[in-house]
């Protein structure tokens, strides 16, 4: 709880201080975690009342960009078919949520930004993962 609260408070201290501060939110398979709200102290579902049933991701998302249509925010969406194609089985749920409710939620958000954001602040980007590395035995 003390990690919502130091996310949340920051950026309404960035609000304060500059209006429209720079956001850039990174999304790409995983929905992230989701409080339940009896695990969170009152002043935090009181101050904000919108957190119910949302990760922290969309908390912060909410919170820094689209309650105020700032225009400094950006997002970067990865697109996973490459990834996901050719990764090995052992890290899938590194990328990837296990729970079709999970899934279905980030799939959402994604849909959202397009329709909350203009183009202009949503760019998409390809990765793949390509095995180890020779030259230091790391994977890549």
């Amino acid at each position: 709880t003390s990690t919502i609260l130091a996310c949340l408070e920051e950026l309404d201290r960035c609000l304060e201080d500059n209006g429209q501060p720079f956001f850039i939110g990174l999304i790409s398979d995983k929905y992230g975690w989701v409080p339940k709200l009896n695990d969170l102290p009152k002043h935090i579902t009181e101050t904000y009342r919108w957190i119910d049933g949302a990760s922290i991701t969309l908390m912060e998302f909410i919170h820094g960009a689209f309650r105020r249509n700032n225009p400094n925010a950006f997002f970067l969406i990865r697109k996973s078919e490459n990834l996901l194609t050719n990764l090995p089985e052992k890290y899938n749920d590194k990328f990837r949520d296990k729970d079709e409710l999970s899934q279905k939620q980030v799939k959402e958000l994604k849909s959202q930004l397009s329709e909350i954001m203009s183009p202009e602040q949503i760019f998409s980007y390809d990765c793949s993962y390509n095995g180890l590395d020779s030259s230091t035995g790391r994977e890549r």
